[in-house]
């Protein structure tokens, strides 16, 4: 059915072994039509892959510190997989049974037309190894995380599904751990005309908490390749949310999002970068809206 590829950080520290190897198991319970590619060669990938039976792919390209390049990671997994969908996904998200049933249902209706699927992450405490041989864990783990996670928002992308041969072949040298490739992926499928999906009503995305290690936000947004990476990104004038998708997955289908007041700014602000040579139209009726908005003190 599907093709899950990521690439971990070590396993080193107990909490991040603890959280990726939950998230392998619980991407492994989701059926047997489940292919899934390990890439990097991280501290005790080999041993997790040997142990959870999944494929292994240690020499990825990647950037002078050592991290795996998307654009490789991307045509590589799509080399690999006999399926059409396949999905990138971050190393601490478990993935429940209602994924499948969101996944069928959306390749269904989009029929043969690409889509990009995202949704936002439910944030949790677990801090425990699950035990996958228990035959309640996923409605456990569901009515728990539903209880007391809270949404991360929009800005947190931590999985996306879409169709074998959609992305461009010049797709910019990103890395994984550092920004903003996650935000140019939902904006270069806008821009290709592709739809997006938002499945955050009918998908619940685990990300299990952990502690940062110190200087982790500075690498992630403010390094050189940090910046290198933000500069590849540079004909996408806004960063994509998944609230920029232009479909909503629910549990009757696929509906487009209602025009309110918050998402006609969001389409005034991103049309600079969708339709660059209507940039500046765009940007002459936002601050017209802008003017009258507050006149009118509509927010």
């Amino acid at each position: 059915m599907i093709t899950i590829f990521f690439s971990p950080k070590p396993f080193a520290d107990p909490e991040i072994i603890t959280a990726q190897r939950n998230s392998i198991a619980s991407w492994k319970a989701l059926g047997n039509d489940i292919q899934i590619i390990l890439f990097g060669d991280e501290v005790g990938a080999k041993e997790v892959a040997d142990e959870f039976s999944i494929e292994f792919v240690p020499d990825v390209p990647c950037n002078q510190e050592g991290l795996p390049k998307v654009n490789d990671m991307f045509a590589l997994a799509e080399e690999m997989s006999p399926y059409n969908l396949l999905m990138y996904i971050n190393s601490d998200i478990i993935l429940l049974s209602d994924f499948v049933s969101a996944v069928k249902d959306v390749s269904s209706k989009m029929r043969d037309k690409p889509f990009l699927m995202v949704g936002q992450r439910h944030d949790y405490d677990l801090y425990r190894a699950v035990d996958f041989n228990d035959q309640e864990w996923e409605k456990n783990l569901r009515e728990n995380a539903l209880a007391v996670s809270e949404l991360r928002g929009p800005g947190a992308i931590d999985y996306f599904c879409f169709r074998k041969g959609m992305w461009p072949s010049d797709m910019p040298a990103f890395v994984i751990g550092r920004v903003q490739f996650d935000n140019w992926l939902i904006y270069c499928a806008r821009f290709m005309g592709i739809d997006v999906v938002d499945t955050t009503l009918t998908v619940v995305a685990v990300h299990q908490n952990h502690e940062q290690k110190k200087g982790y936000y500075f690498k992630r947004r403010q390094s050189p390749e940090a910046l290198e990476q933000i500069e590849l990104t540079s004909k996408m004038k806004q960063n994509f949310l998944i609230s920029d998708a232009n479909l909503i997955h629910k549990d009757n289908g696929l509906q487009r999002p209602k025009l309110t007041v918050a998402r006609l700014k969001r389409l005034l602000l991103t049309g600079s970068s969708l339709y660059p040579k209507c940039s500046f139209l765009f940007e002459s009726i936002r601050v017209l809206m802008s003017i009258l908005f507050r006149v009118l003190r509509v927010k």
